[in-house]
């Protein structure tokens, strides 16, 4: 069973329609490149919170059952704000809906505010006063920027929804054109290739043809992992179960062994007895041997060195695969964290790392780039925990 704590957060995430609460440091480090204004609007929402959280605070101190009832419901919606703009500056949110959750903060407070500012005008110029108006509006305040946050979430996941359509639409006709098209054309390819090599006699076009029937056999690849990227994605979160992922790197780096004999592949645990389990999707075995295969086939040395680690701490599981390669393109990797735009200048010489970061953002975890210590590439994918194992 889950712990209390988890279970918890697990609401809250839900309630806030927040998905990624307790997610690591990098993240939002890597999110995208508008770190001041995702501050300033999430601060915007804390500010607001914290100044309507002061006349509720003074007003604790004593009166009629429904003053205080008031008040300290009053308080805990103006803490609660408060807390919300921190877990928005962590979200999974990109900074345009963050400033548009901000700025339904700041309607709802500007709209009531002058309702109930006029309403004092009114008030006065009757010649009657309202006791403890501060405290009256803070509390109207409070509840009103609370209701514009909620809409302002169920807006930002409107608009993120009719994104992820739009995006749809397009796998969809990638979907058709590299799975049939391409495919098909790739294999004709390499069989008139492999022809063409076994029946010339000159050893020129003899290599020429085989060059012709290996690049055929990569583009065959890329149209599989093309299939297997969109099959991942049309799927969606919804096979969720735990794994053993200490077992799983395990037959990853023996699989890789037995396909590249020429290589050194090792796999080191940080706590050597421990059974790290996660949940994730079921295609996260496929995510590793795509991570293991990747280091070894882009190594370019005859032998190449590939090792697996495995971390945890209380809520993530990090495998990290190193290698001694030459490393990943920085635009590579940029595309792939989704700091630049995939674009026909900045593309990725493969799609094996676009499994993984299929297998990843379905089951909410993080793929993560960083330099191996013998000069090559580390690449780490982190998943959450699990407290369940099957």
């Amino acid at each position: 069973m889950s712990t209390p704590t988890r279970t918890f957060r697990a609401v809250v995430r839900d309630a806030l329609m927040l998905d990624t609460l307790d997610e690591p440091t990098e993240v939002a480090d890597r999110r995208d490149r508008g770190g001041l204004r995702r501050v300033v609007a999430s601060g915007s929402v804390s500010l607001t919170g914290l100044a309507l959280l002061v006349p509720h605070l003074t007003h604790l101190g004593g009166g009629p059952l429904l003053g205080l009832s008031l008040a300290v419901i009053g308080s805990l919606v103006s803490f609660g704000l408060f807390l919300v703009g921190i877990a928005l500056a962590r979200s999974g949110f990109t900074t345009t809906n963050v400033v548009r959750i901000s700025v339904w903060n700041l309607l709802g407070v500007v709209v009531l505010g002058s309702v109930m500012v006029a309403n004092l005008v009114y008030q006065t110029q009757l010649g009657t006063t309202l006791r403890a108006p501060t405290f009256t509006v803070a509390n109207l305040l409070a509840l009103g920027a609370a209701a514009h946050v909620i809409i302002g979430f169920y807006d930002a996941r409107r608009v993120r929804a009719e994104q992820l359509a739009r995006e749809r639409q397009k796998i969809a006709v990638l979907n058709r054109v590299i799975r049939h098209n391409l495919r098909n054309s790739a294999t004709v390819l390499q069989g008139h290739g492999d022809i063409l090599a076994d029946g010339v006699d000159d050893e020129e076009l003899a290599n020429s043809a085989r060059v012709v029937s290996r690049h055929a056999a990569t583009i065959g690849s890329l149209a599989d992992n093309a299939k297997e990227i969109i099959r991942i994605y049309d799927r969606g979160a919804v096979d969720y179960e735990a794994y053993n992922v200490r077992a799983l790197v395990e037959d990853a780096a023996a699989e890789a062994a037995r396909t590249y004999p020429d290589a050194a592949v090792t796999v080191d645990v940080a706590d050597g007895d421990a059974e790290y389990w996660v949940d994730a999707d079921s295609d996260l075995s496929l995510a590793l041997e795509e991570l293991v295969e990747n280091a070894v086939e882009h190594n370019g040395s005859e032998t190449p060195t590939v090792d697996l680690s495995l971390t945890a701490d209380d809520d993530w599981v990090t495998v990290g695969v190193s290698d001694d390669g030459p490393g990943i393109p920085a635009h590579e990797k940029a595309v792939l964290t989704g700091e630049a735009e995939l674009t026909q200048l900045r593309h990725g010489s493969g799609l094996g790392l676009w499994v993984v970061r299929a297998v990843a953002d379905v089951s909410r975890g993080v793929l993560g780039f960083e330099e191996s210590a013998t000069g090559g590439s580390r690449v780490t994918l982190r998943l959450r925990r699990s407290r369940s194992p099957q």
